[in-house]
Order: C-alpha cells, then structure tokens, then sequence
C-alpha cells in the first residue's frame, strides 16, 4: 500500500502503525500498535502489559450516535459494544533500557528501566512485563499519565486499586508475588504508592463498582469481606456466588450492574436467587450505581443489615 492509499483508507493508531476502517483505540489494540512501533526493541509495560494480559476495566467509554453493526471481543458484552464506543484515555506504554533513546514519543508514554529476563514474558509474540512485574509498576505509578489527577489524590487512588485487582483477577496472581518483586527493586521511586494500595487489592473483584463498593466499606471500618463467596443451597448444591460475603454472619453484599435491568431473563433470575437466599439463611443486599453514589444511605443499609445479623467487631 501507498502512503497515500494507508492514509486516505486506514486509520490511523501511531506514527507507521495503521488498522482497518472501525477499529476502536482501546488499550488491547493501543498496546499492540506499540509494539509494532517498538518493532520488537521494547516491552510492554504497564497499562499496555495488564491489556496483553487479560486485565479488563481499562478503557472509557462514550455513547455512538449510531449501532455498531459488529459483535465485539469477548471481554466486552455484546450490546454493550454495540451501543458504546471504547478507547484507552491513556497513551500505550514500552519500556526501554537506561542506555538506549530516550526521545520523546509522540502518542506513546516511554519508561526507561533495565528489566531483568525473570520479570518478562511472552504473549502472543509480544515481549510484557509479567504480572507480578506490572503489578508492581501499576501500584507505583500514577493512574494517569496525563496528568489529569494528583498522584496522591484519592481518585488516582482507587483507579489504581481498580487497575490492580482487574489485573490480579484476570492472572490469578497473589498480590504477594508483586511484593516479591518489590523487594527486589528496594530503591524503585512510588514505593509508598504501592505499599498503601496493596494490602487492599483483591483478585476476586469483577467489576470496577466492586472495589469501589469494598474501599468504601473498609474506609467505614467494616471487616474484610470474602469475593465471590460460594453459596450452596439446602441440598449442598452451589447456589450462587455472592460478590461481597461475610459468612459468620451469613450476610452479603451484590452489584447489580445495568446489564441486570436490561436482561429480562437475568432479572428474572435475580429474583428468584434472591428469594432463595432468604429461605437458606442468607441477608444479602443489593447495589446498584444510584444506591453506590448515595453514599450515607448505603451505609445505613449496611449497618442494618449487621444489625439483623448480631454481627460485632
């Protein structure tokens, strides 16, 4: 192809680096766009290495003025691909060694660091950093490398608390491995970033409101819960899993994300799960985005259902 011919009937994604007409910028198809820039000299770091990955949740996203006629990846539900446009706010990340360039690249953010081979993989035929290795680079950097938010603010706070438990959950890595990789590099800068978010990260979170919903909570004080706690039935049978469990006390919270709502069988299902989880003991209280904003009147709900349950602490 010309460049004329790429420019007039491709999109374009970096500087050399182009893809079919539709493509949508998000952090998977960003990532391997600077890998082909890289042209196979850098790795993959960060929120670029978490998208190679498997880790979900990474990308915003805006209405379309008209339907996709496409089906989207798997990580994505089908009509919410359909009705939303999704892209990575953040430019793709490659980190480079010490001793190479360290020009400035347009659309992409560079780090410079001497990666030992332990602390890279291959996905895919991309050099990433591995999971704990990532981990470890997303607890220390800030959440936004646009510098939107104050690296000490609590919003870029909890996007990195969310960053890492989507990563935690999609690696079914232990949070333990990131520290191991953190007391190899003692003198790394953004310590006391990662040694304040870490003890709270959990693999079991399935959704961004999750871990907002379990910070808010451990904020209040409440003990931690277990995620996606087993629930069976009366004949032993698994009934369902409760995003957000204490089992002492046989209480539990749930997300209900708007997919519930706009599902009619799911809502159905809802329903009926609900109503069986009063006849086998269990208080579970359900959340939605409205009741998550309402802050003071989620944690009334809260303390009330401890309450029906003689919980103490």
């Amino acid at each position: 192809m010309s460049d004329r011919r790429l420019r007039e009937h491709q999109v374009r994604l970096l500087r050399g680096v182009y893809a079919e007409p539709g493509t949508q910028k998000t952090a998977r198809i960003m990532a391997e766009a600077a890998w082909l820039y890289g042209r196979g000299r850098s790795v993959l770091g960060g929120r670029s290495a978490a998208a190679v990955l498997g880790a979900k949740y990474l990308d915003d996203r805006r209405r379309r003025e008209r339907p996709a006629p496409t089906a989207g990846p798997y990580r994505y539900r089908e009509h919410e691909w359909e009705d939303y446009e999704y892209f990575d706010p953040e430019p793709p990340v490659l980190i480079r060694p010490r001793s190479g360039s360290t020009r400035r690249t347009p659309g992409v953010t560079v780090w410079t660091a001497d990666l030992p081979e332990r602390e890279v993989a291959v996905v895919r035929g991309m050099r990433v950093t591995t999971p704990a290795r990532t981990g470890f680079d997303l607890a220390r950097h800030p959440a936004s490398a646009t510098g939107r938010w104050d690296p000490g603010s609590d919003e870029d706070f909890t996007r990195r608390l969310i960053m890492l438990d989507a990563l935690c959950n999609a690696t079914r890595i232990d949070p333990a491995a990131i520290l191991d990789v953190a007391g190899a590099h003692p003198r790394a800068a953004g310590g006391d970033r990662l040694r304040a978010v870490l003890p709270l990260v959990d693999s079991g979170a399935a959704s961004p409101p999750e871990t907002r919903l379990r910070l808010l909570l451990h904020r209040r004080g409440y003990p931690r819960p277990c995620t996606q706690f087993p629930v069976l039935n009366e004949y032993g049978q698994l009934h369902a899993h409760i995003d957000l469990a204490w089992p002492q006390w046989k209480a539990g919270i749930e997300y209900d994300g708007d997919w519930h709502r706009r599902s009619e069988d799911k809502h159905s299902s809802d329903i009926a799960r609900y109503a069986e989880y009063r006849d086998i003991g269990w208080d579970v209280l359900r959340v939605d985005k409205h009741l998550l904003a309402m802050q003071a009147t989620l944690l009334g709900y809260v303390d009330s259902m401890f309450a029906r349950a003689g919980a103490a602490w």
